[in-house]
């Protein structure tokens, strides 16, 4: 369009300069030829002015058609806008359900290590129940049994006593019979008793 407008003015330049030369000024004014000349001039320029305020028409529609043009653009990019507001409101929402989802899964584990602390808690407990009754338990029966065999024993004793006794006073007078006999001795020593 521009190649257009370029052309009628370069036209309009190339009439101006060929009708000047041939135009002859008289002294006194201007003759019939000048006159139709002017005539012929203002006629071809008055047309020339309409093509060209016709190109610019065009272009000044051509301008708006692209003004147009650029509405929609500028409309597609205000939608653009409008999708991209709607897709950062969709990444806060998922923000906000995964810090949901986070502090569920916190709170859970917590629980969790609540209800592990509590368990560790009572199998010590049991732990330190069965180890503390065993314990009683064993110490209960040991010096039950020890009692009990401390009275079997004095039971069994009180008449060892007494047996003892004699039995040391047989072998003390064996001692001093051996050694009038000699007999009697070697039998002792073989029996380990001397």
């Amino acid at each position: 369009m521009t190649n257009q407008i370029r052309m009628g003015c370069w036209m309009g330049i190339v009439l101006l300069v060929g009708l000047l030369p041939s135009m002859t000024w008289a002294a006194d004014g201007f003759t019939q030829s000048d006159r139709e000349r002017m005539a012929a001039l203002e006629s071809s320029f008055s047309m020339f002015v309409q093509q060209v305020d016709k190109r610019f028409e065009q272009i000044d529609k051509r301008f708006e058609q692209i003004d147009k043009r650029f509405e929609l653009v500028d409309k597609r990019f205000e939608l653009v806008d409008k999708r991209f507001e709607l897709v950062d409101k969709r990444f806060e929402e998922m923000g906000k359900r995964i810090e949901d989802l986070r502090s569920d899964t916190n709170a859970r584990f917590d629980q969790m290590m609540s209800l592990f602390y509590m368990l560790a808690g009572m199998f010590t407990s049991l732990f330190v129940a069965v180890f503390a009754f065993a314990w009683w338990d064993r110490r209960s029966v040991i010096s039950t049994a020890k009692r009990a065999a401390q009275e079997e024993v004095k039971d069994r004793t009180q008449g060892l006593d007494d047996t003892t006794l004699t039995v040391n006073r047989m072998l003390e007078a064996l001692k001093s019979l051996s050694e009038q006999l000699p007999e009697l001795k070697d039998i002792l020593r073989r029996v380990h008793l001397l």
